[in-house]
């Protein structure tokens, strides 16, 4: 509050990931708006996958067809030798490493002709630093999918208590008969289970992942103005 009050060279704050329900945002909305003009901008809707009761009781709270297309895809990939290599990354050096092989398999997806997702500067120098600080807390995961010896698919995720939340995904288009979003998607929840996580939250809202979770969790940016 102080930093705010002698800082003069700012014109707006903008605070984000705030629930408008919570403790948090009431507080900085009184505290704040004693000297300060506050805006709420528009909603980010994200989709939150329960796992309670396992595997089992996530699969049964999915759709027949998903569950089916779940089996054919890994039927498909024993069938051409695809493997998942679990990853737990908890240095930098790990993490670097970690990073230039999902930038590879990037730049052979379905993103790399048209120079989209993490082949963007300001997404890589974003997630690269996300990577690295996730890591340092030994909170960072990823699943690689390989096939003979090569990398072909990657999904990077980071844990906090007992929830998973999902950054990045891609495969290498070469493989698309594989159905390896569903593959690695699955091996993703798969383990997440196994270890007794409750939540799998997925990230902003985009219609693939409504098939995959439950509800919908809503946070808000708050935009502090400083008045002339």
């Amino acid at each position: 509050r102080q930093m705010c009050i002698r800082d003069r060279t700012w014109n707006v704050v903008l605070i984000s990931g705030l629930r408008r329900d919570s403790q948090m945002f009431r507080s900085l909305a009184e505290v704040l708006g004693e000297r300060y003009l506050l805006r709420v901008g528009s909603p980010m809707r994200r989709w939150i996958a329960s796992l309670e009761g396992g595997l089992e009781g996530y699969l049964s709270r999915r759709s027949a067809k998903l569950r089916e297309s779940l089996r054919a895809a890994r039927r498909k990939a024993d069938g051409e030798g695809i493997e998942m290599q679990r990853l737990r990354v908890d240095s930098v050096d790990q993490a670097e490493r970690l990073f230039h092989r999902l930038l590879d398999i990037e730049e052979r997806s379905w993103k790399g002709p048209e120079a989209t997702g993490l082949l963007i500067d300001e997404m890589q120098d974003f997630y690269r630093e996300v990577t690295l600080r996730w890591a340092q807390r030994g909170a960072l995961r990823a699943i690689l999918a390989r096939c003979r010896g090569e990398d072909i698919g990657y999904i990077l995720g980071g844990t906090w208590d007992r929830t998973y939340r999902g950054f990045q995904f891609s495969f290498d288009a070469r493989f698309k008969r594989y159905s390896l979003g569903n593959l690695m998607q699955g091996e993703q929840i798969r383990e997440l289970c196994d270890e007794g996580f409750l939540t799998y939250d997925l990230g902003i809202d985009m219609a693939y992942k409504r098939r995959w979770a439950e509800s919908v969790f809503d946070t808000f940016p708050l935009a502090v103005l400083r008045v002339a």
